[in-house]
């Protein structure tokens, strides 16, 4: 479940020579990059049927806020993390806000081999629109 929602995984290989103690060895590194930008979108998207393929945005919980991520489809409009909820609805009129729920997210990443069924919630999230 959490591979489907990483947009783009970056690998990178590393050998280097390393001195220590004046003795020459080879060390071996992988550095794992995960875009997990749109994470908390995708998850609400998967959580919520009804929003998967349209443009979201998740918010604060509080009235004065700004947009903690957007989904793709939110993005091809130009609607931007840390952008006012007023700015958002004007590059994206049809956007739908929803609130954010970090327990959720905690849940699916520790849990990533959950799957949403019906009933099956770790804990709702209110939508706005």
């Amino acid at each position: 479940m959490l591979y489907g929602l990483i947009k783009q995984i970056d690998c990178l290989y590393l050998d280097a020579v390393c001195a220590a103690d004046g003795v020459m060895a080879m060390e071996h590194r992988i550095i794992l990059r995960l875009d997990m930008n749109a994470f908390f979108a995708s998850v609400e998207q998967q959580a919520n049927p009804a929003l998967r393929g349209k443009p979201i945005a998740v918010i604060g919980s509080n009235g004065r806020t700004v947009i903690t991520t957007a989904s793709y489809e939110a993005r091809k409009f130009g609607v931007k993390t840390g952008m006012a909820i007023w700015e958002a609805k004007r590059q994206c009129p049809q956007i739908i806000l929803v609130v954010g729920d970090n327990r959720k997210y905690t849940y699916i990443y520790i849990n990533p081999d959950f799957q949403y069924d019906a009933g099956l919630h770790p804990s709702g999230g209110g939508v706005q629109h």
